[in-house]
């Protein structure tokens, strides 16, 4: 949002980039919990060979893993394709002029905030009310496939307002619904 401020004037906003990202760091340091020291526990006898083997992924059964993981991987390379280039999108495809496009990708950027907030409370809820995982996920894949189409179909601003509502709230439950089937497998 801040930096579709600097559309026109880029020197500035690499530099405030820049001194936000450093702030923020600092922040992170000062506020992040320190861990107890390792020094008391015993020594781990394994070596760098079976550190290297805990990032293999699993190979023989693992069919779901791999639907998820290139279904995942395929939904967000798509969402992030799309909003990476929101800003040629709307100046090039859509037509607005640079100060427009920059004005809508703040307005977007308002609406991402508040629908993933909204979608981060709401979604695992739901998830764990209707007890299902799968449902959830298979809905979530079809809004965010119409969320896709918005911006082709109707070649508009609106349009992509619509797509960041459509795919943020919905990204969010498809992260949500998986992670409480994790938290659930873990607790049985």
């Amino acid at each position: 949002m801040i930096g579709a401020r600097f559309i026109s004037i880029q020197i500035p906003g690499f530099i405030t980039a820049g001194v936000l990202m450093g702030v923020a760091g600092i922040f992170t340091v000062i506020v992040w919990p320190k861990e107890k020291s390792s020094k008391d526990m015993p020594p781990v006898k394994k070596g760098f060979g079976d550190i290297l083997a805990s990032f293999r992924p699993p190979v023989k059964g693992a069919r779901d893993f791999w639907l998820a993981f290139v279904g995942r991987s395929l939904l967000l390379f798509s969402y992030y394709m799309i909003l990476n280039y929101q800003l040629y999108i709307l100046e090039n495809y859509i037509g607005q002029g640079k100060e427009a496009a920059a004005a809508t990708i703040s307005v977007m950027s308002v609406i991402t905030m508040i629908v993933g907030l909204i979608g981060s409370i709401g979604s695992g809820a739901i998830s764990d009310w209707i007890g299902r995982r799968k449902l959830p996920v298979i809905v979530a894949s079809i809004l965010l496939a119409v969320g896709y189409f918005l911006p082709w179909i109707m070649k508009s601003a609106s349009s992509m307002m619509l797509f960041v509502r459509f795919c943020r709230s919905w990204l969010r439950c498809l992260r949500r619904s998986r992670s409480g089937a994790k938290r659930r497998c873990s607790a049985v």
